[in-house]
């Protein structure tokens, strides 16, 4: 009964996965490399997306390698993540909605005692997917009159993360992990303009072609609470943090140019996209055996971002506080025994300017876990952001993401006897 109702969750979210990047999503990712993916979890969204000093046996984590030392059975996890987007400004307001596939992970523990394991999957860095249309009236006068049209810009596309990485624990002391990436994506990016029926359109679209390497290092430190940290009630005070580098991208380019006016024409070109840094650090305990809490900074200075040495004047540094909680009903029983709930909220600061203001970001999340059986969850998190607001940025982004999820452990892989 379980394998079949995990068979139907399987096929639901592989569904889902089709739901492709149609949709706009804010038209602020066309700036840098387009919208940035912190964590494809269900898990890390219920909880703000933090966690980075956080240890779960249940879980793989994609953003710190060194989590995964506890490991005791083999893991595979993926989920799907809807989008809505209401976005306003000082004239107009409209809502956007999207979905679609956000990664899987694998995990399989390699020598327990020492904590080493072997993790590895693909998700998304970042996505584009946005589409203005803008009325232009007519202008000129006699042999020189413009006839009116429509300016239609657009992109769609992105930049994913394959990884693939191991973990080491020093016992008494700190685990760690590194992994090994390489990212890859195409992003294009449209200009048309349309003059109705009068036969006279012109498109102009540049795509880059990137790819690279980069790695992630990370560090968790034992259970302070033994021997430093002493509170009441409280156990497994941990520190984390995680440094990830990328570097430069060599991007590939093409410009096609398509018109009824003149012949169409190709060009190409080559150069760098500069990503940089991304640390996050934090700190994690438990209270009472139930509940976890966990609190994180990130960093990452997006004003160092360049394409071919050139910076992104509409980019800036990105420094955010996540703060989550999350509460166990019971670690045995029945499946309904075994809930988790989740909460969290986040503040800080986002990598887009608008006319020179940076825009702020606040988000509140919700979550919970599902037992299926042993070891493996149905998992649901919910995310309500506000990005900017219409006095101080002449725009406000208000983006509700559903993520729901599922992590299967060593059961799925054990044939039955029958």
């Amino acid at each position: 009964m379980i394998k079949k109702f995990l068979i139907s969750g399987l096929t639901i979210l592989t569904l889902t996965a089709g739901v492709g990047f149609a949709q706009t999503q804010s038209v602020l990712n066309r700036f840098g490399i387009g919208n940035l993916e912190y964590s494809y979890s269900a898990r890390k969204s219920g909880m703000a997306e933090s966690g980075i000093s956080v240890e779960d046996r249940d879980y793989l984590s994609g953003v710190n390698p060194a989590s995964w030392n506890l490991l005791n059975s083999s893991r595979f996890e993926f989920g799907t993540i809807f989008n809505g987007l209401y976005v306003k400004d000082n004239t107009d307001n409209r809502f956007y909605s999207k979905g679609y596939f956000s990664g899987f992970t694998f995990g399989v523990p390699v020598y327990s005692e020492l904590g080493i394991s072997i993790a590895g999957g693909i998700s998304p860095y970042s996505t584009v997917g946005y589409e203005t249309k803008t009325a232009v009236p007519s202008t000129g006068s006699g042999s020189a009159v413009i006839p009116e049209y429509t300016l239609i810009n657009a992109g769609e596309g992105g930049l994913s993360r394959i990884f693939l990485g191991s973990s080491y624990r020093f016992n008494g002391i700190a685990s760690i992990g590194a992994s090994f990436e390489y990212y890859f994506g195409n992003i294009s990016y449209k200009r048309e303009l349309d003059f109705g029926g009068s036969g006279t359109n012109s498109k102009f679209t540049k795509t880059y072609k990137t790819k690279g390497i980069g790695t992630t290092l990370g560090l968790i430190t034992t259970d302070l609470s033994k021997d430093l940290i002493k509170i009441a009630n409280v156990s497994g005070i941990k520190f984390g943090t995680a440094f990830s580098y990328i570097g430069y991208l060599n991007t590939d380019s093409i410009l096609i140019s398509n018109s009824t006016l003149f012949a169409d024409t190709n060009a190409y070109g080559s150069g760098k996209i500069q990503i940089p840094y991304r640390l996050t650090a934090g700190i994690s305990f438990v209270y009472d055996e139930k509940y976890l809490f966990s609190l994180d900074f990130m960093h990452q200075n997006w004003s160092n971002f360049k394409v071919d040495d050139v910076p992104d004047v509409n980019l800036a540094s990105v420094s955010r506080v996540s703060l989550g909680a999350e509460y166990r009903v019971a670690a045995d029983g029945g499946n309904w025994d075994r809930m988790i709930y989740r909460a969290g909220l986040s503040f800080g600061t986002s990598p887009f300017k608008v006319n020179n203001n940076q825009l702020t970001e606040l988000g509140l999340y919700a979550g919970t876990s599902v037992a299926l059986a042993r070891d493996n969850y149905l998992d649901l998190g919910i995310q309500y952001l506000r990005r900017g607001n219409v006095t101080d940025t002449f725009i406000q982004e208000d983006l509700i993401k559903v993520s729901l999820g599922l992590s299967l452990g060593e059961i799925w892989f054990v044939r039955e006897e029958r």
